[in-house]
């Protein structure tokens, strides 16, 4: 489900509104940083032997 970066920060403050630069900005962030942590989940689930991307691949990622 995409969301857009105002709706949510509608949900913690409804009277705020975000800048459609400010947006576009994020929403660059937010898909450059998905492109990280799946690539690097993918090359741990490589590393580890399997074929399946798995959560705790993520978990590896993030540190967690």
């Amino acid at each position: 489900v995409k969301r857009k970066i105002g709706d949510l920060v509608a949900e913690i403050d409804a009277s705020e509104k975000v800048d459609q630069d400010a947006e576009n900005l994020l929403l660059e962030i937010a898909d450059g940083f998905i492109d990280f942590v799946t690539h690097s989940a993918c090359k741990m689930a490589r590393h580890r032997g399997g074929s399946v991307v798995e959560v705790k691949d993520f978990h590896f990622t993030l540190g967690k």
